[in-house]
């Protein structure tokens, strides 16, 4: 958090006795007036001018400008001066249109100032918002300071004066944090309608703009769960692509596996064909509605699923409940069971009576599904449907082809869903030879991946068309840091990497926020982020380049704002 200085109270101060002065001129004889309506930190020709014109009492561009903000100050110039609130300091966020200021109000009538918030627009629904946002965060009435307390003939600003700016800084601190949220919040609401429109969606960018997390805000969002749940929760999977990373990793493959002390071969499913056949589940049941455990129903849920599944599980299931007879060429006689319930209750029994009589999981796959239809269908609202959210963090480390492929058919947006469907590499392997892969209408792919990899050649153009690409900028990403110095340091540093005479950078080599959240928590000093962070990726930028010292040597003096220009 913020702490103000000596030199800002002074400041502050000094503009108080400014303001407050021009302002009894303006009102009290309209002949002293001068004739600047507004003084804006960021328009340096009303800067100019102001210093110029007003002369007595004197302006100075420190009176707006403090160490983590600035502001405007409003003035009356013309027509005939009514009721109580004159003049405004006004800060306004540093967020583009977001719909808060803080203000001190000179009220001439009463001979005082107060500090308070308000929206651009009182009727406005994100202005009472704010309000309301405020008023939670303790700021129930502004802050009253009579002018005869205030010590304006003094030199020094005594405690009360100082009492006004933490006051205003305070709210300035907590309208920021509310702007961030609100722009936060917007951005992450727009991306999340992009994947729903899309399926597949990359966040793409420089590195440290804190697209994972974003990745992971935008799950959250889909979901429906705060962000730190998303790691327990089945509608959410994680993976990284890298050089290893292949199709038996995320599609299926054969695994090494030790029975009967032999070393041999089992069919495993991947990460992603998991995930896709527990998102299919949800989805069946969805449109099937269904709240009954019924033999029936685990039927019409196995046809839904595809395949031939309803016609190899459903006579094992008859068998365990006594139904039907065995007729395989297998000796051993599995136990029965009254209902399906029991047959549930006792699957671990029924598993090893599988593996005991080399049944390969003969009972075991269908008691498995059995078991997931009844998982579901006890679940509250699964009539509602549920987005399922792969991320892929790095996706372009992989080698995308050999990781999806035959899913680079089923991975269009286009054909999501059965019309979708495909045979796998493995599907010969399988116990139901004509089973078809697919991914449920609800799954949404989010990948993250930094423009700079050497490795980003790797996604070829067919499979771009199938994502849709939005760009994470540096910029964007100084919303995670609060402290104004270190922003304009990252600025600073990220301007040279990319001044033709300097770094000679495109944008895709800036720095992004990450790099510079542990400088704004006060974890490592300026020296310590350079030395440990920032340079070693610098020098992999430079690397193989002429005077690559030299262009960190310039790029130093920016980041340590000791450039020319500062």
């Amino acid at each position: 958090m913020y702490r103000a200085n000596d030199e800002d109270y002074l400041n502050f101060f000094e503009m108080l006795k400014f303001w407050i002065s021009q302002t009894d001129k303006n009102i009290a004889n309209s002949g002293e007036r001068v004739k600047i309506k507004n003084i804006k930190s960021k328009d340096m020709e009303s800067l100019e001018r102001s210093e110029k014109e007003f002369l007595n009492p004197k302006f100075d561009e420190k009176f707006i400008k403090y160490s983590d903000f600035s502001i405007n100050i409003n003035f009356v110039t013309s027509g005939h001066y009514k009721g109580e609130n004159t003049n405004f300091i006004v800060y306004q966020s540093k967020i583009e249109n977001i719909g808060c200021w803080i203000n001190i109000v000179y009220q001439y009538d009463n001979k005082k100032v107060v500090a308070y918030y308000k929206g651009y627009h009182e009727d406005n629904k994100e202005s009472e918002e704010f309000k309301r946002y405020m008023q939670e965060k303790g700021y129930t009435k502004g802050f009253e300071e009579s002018i005869s307390k205030l010590g304006l003939n003094e030199k020094e600003p005594n405690q009360n004066v100082k009492e006004l700016f933490d006051y205003f800084y305070k709210m300035i601190e907590e309208s920021e944090n509310y702007s961030k949220n609100k722009l936060k919040d917007s951005r992450i609401f727009d991306l999340k309608e992009k994947l729903k429109k899309n399926y597949n969606i990359i966040l793409r960018g420089a590195p440290g703009t804190g697209k994972t997390y974003l990745a992971r805000q935008i799950a959250a969002e889909m979901i429906g769960i705060n962000v730190d749940e998303l790691d327990n929760n089945e509608q959410f999977e994680f993976v990284q692509f890298h050089s290893s990373y292949d199709y038996t990793d995320f599609i299926e493959g054969l695994r090494p596996i030790i029975k009967n002390n032999q070393l041999g071969f089992e069919l495993k499913k991947g990460i992603f064909y998991e995930f896709c056949e527990i998102a299919k589940i949800s989805e069946v049941l969805r449109k099937l509605n269904s709240k009954e455990f019924t033999l029936q129903g685990f039927e019409i849920f196995l046809k839904e699923l595809g395949g031939n599944r309803a016609k190899n599980y459903i006579p094992k299931i008859e068998q365990l409940l006594g139904k039907k007879k065995y007729t395989g060429d297998k000796t051993s006689e599995i136990k029965t069971y009254g209902n399906l319930r029991e047959i549930l209750e006792n699957s671990e029994e029924i598993s090893k009576f599988d593996k005991e009589n080399n049944f390969s999981n003969w009972y075991s796959t269908p008691v498995n599904y059995l078991k997931k239809y009844d998982d579901e269908i006890k679940k509250e609202h699964n009539s509602v449907n549920k987005n399922y959210i792969f991320l892929i963090d790095e996706i372009n480390r992989g080698e995308i082809s050999k990781i999806f492929g035959e899913l680079f058919f089923s991975i269009d947006p286009e054909y999501r869903g059965k019309k979708g469907s495909i045979k796998t590499q493995y599907s010969n392997m399988h116990e139901d030879s004509q089973e078809k892969f697919y991914i449920p209408e609800n799954v949404y792919i989010i990948g993250t991946m930094n423009d700079i990899d050497r490795s980003v050649d790797t996604f070829d153009f067919a499979m771009r068309r199938r994502f849709l690409f939005e760009e994470i900028m540096a910029e964007d990403s100084q919303i995670m840091l609060k402290n104004g110095k270190i922003k304009e340091q990252m600025t600073r540093l990220n301007n040279a990497i990319i001044d033709q005479k300097i770094g000679n950078l495109s944008k895709d080599y800036q720095i992004g926020g990450s790099y510079f959240k542990a400088l704004d928590e006060g974890k490592v000093n300026q020296d310590e982020l350079w030395k440990n962070k920032l340079e070693p990726l610098l020098k992999d930028y430079f690397r193989g380049e002429r005077d690559s010292e030299g262009k960190l040597r310039e790029i130093k003096k920016y980041y340590d704002g000791k450039n020319d220009t500062n």
